[in-house]
């Protein structure tokens, strides 16, 4: 029980979305600007705030592994994305959803207070690291599927990943924010959590039923998200003598469900968003089990 608490803490605080969308103590239209909120301004303070460390030789040694693990990871997950798409026979308006389903997890809203509610704030620091690899290929290959046309690098300068790089160069200069400026940064930072699940609870609050289950193609996106993906990882990552934090942070965020990030895409591309959301509700709607399982076997497996 006491493994699961940070989990259960996390479904608690979507429940209360969940439940205060549909009792209209909050407006759907709030989501919105709540989103905006937590991407540009909450979670990227959350990163420096958990950046802040003194200098240590042997984290940025980590760091090293868990980036390589990272780019490995997602190149993988990106070519196995493009021989799905080759034998598809899905519409070509509802195939980039399940393309970008198949390679992106919800690393940012749920990977980030997930990680720091299980393993604490050195795990922060890994998590950022190994989301380079994500904010890298989400701004490239994942706007790609939508678009189907010239990449542009411009996408991936975003608030997160300056965040990423203004807390690593903070790192390896052994600086220290002065103690206001610090707390100020970790005051706004840990909204990001609470805030960020809300959303996801709101977005939940917005299904119908009979929506959800009309379709067995979701389900199977989601059990290779959710199952397949973060088994393959751990037993990759154990076989090539990973352990503690390089083994436990990489594979946890492998086992979160599909990127919100897909449903935004979907529909500024006007592609269906429908089936993007559809494809986050239902994989954020199964991680409710999964999750808890994986975290159990990830602490034990990892020993952290």
């Amino acid at each position: 029980m006491v493994v699961l608490q940070p989990v259960l803490i996390l479904f608690f605080m979507i429940g209360l979305g969940y439940v205060a969308q549909k009792t209209k103590l909050l407006s759907a239209d709030i989501r919105g600007p709540l989103t905006s909120y937590v991407i540009n301004l909450a979670l990227p303070l959350f990163i420096l705030h958990n950046m802040n460390f003194d200098f240590d030789r042997q984290i940025l040694i980590n760091s090293l592994a868990v980036l390589g693990m990272s780019v490995g990871t997602y190149i993988v997950m990106t070519l196995l994305s493009v021989l799905y798409a080759k034998r598809s026979k899905l519409p070509p308006d509802k195939l980039p959803a399940y393309q970008f389903g198949m390679v992106f997890s919800n690393v940012g809203f749920m990977g980030y207070p997930l990680i720091a509610g299980l393993f604490g704030a050195e795990a922060v620091f890994y998590t950022a690291i190994f989301n380079i690899g994500f904010e890298t290929f989400i701004w490239t290959y994942g706007v790609w599927v939508f678009q189907k046309g010239k990449i542009s690098f411009k996408n991936l300068i975003t608030p997160n990943l300056v965040a990423l790089a203004t807390g690593l160069i903070l790192f390896l200069l052994n600086f220290r924010w002065p103690e206001v400026l610090a707390n100020g940064i970790e005051l706004v930072g840990r909204t990001a959590t609470p805030l960020s699940m809300i959303v996801v609870g709101m977005m939940l609050a917005e299904v119908h039923l009979k929506d959800m289950i009309n379709d067995i193609k979701p389900f199977m996106i989601s059990a290779y998200r959710l199952v397949l993906v973060p088994a393959l990882a751990l037993a990759v990552y154990w076989l090539i003598g990973l352990r503690g934090l390089k083994l436990a942070v990489p594979v946890m965020l492998m086992a979160t469900p599909i990127a919100t990030y897909g449903a935004i895409l979907a529909s500024y591309y006007k592609k269906d968003f429908r089936e993007a959301t559809r494809l986050v509700i239902i994989s954020t709607i199964l991680s409710l089990i999964t999750i808890p399982i994986w975290a159990t076997i990830i602490i034990r497996l990892s020993g952290v």
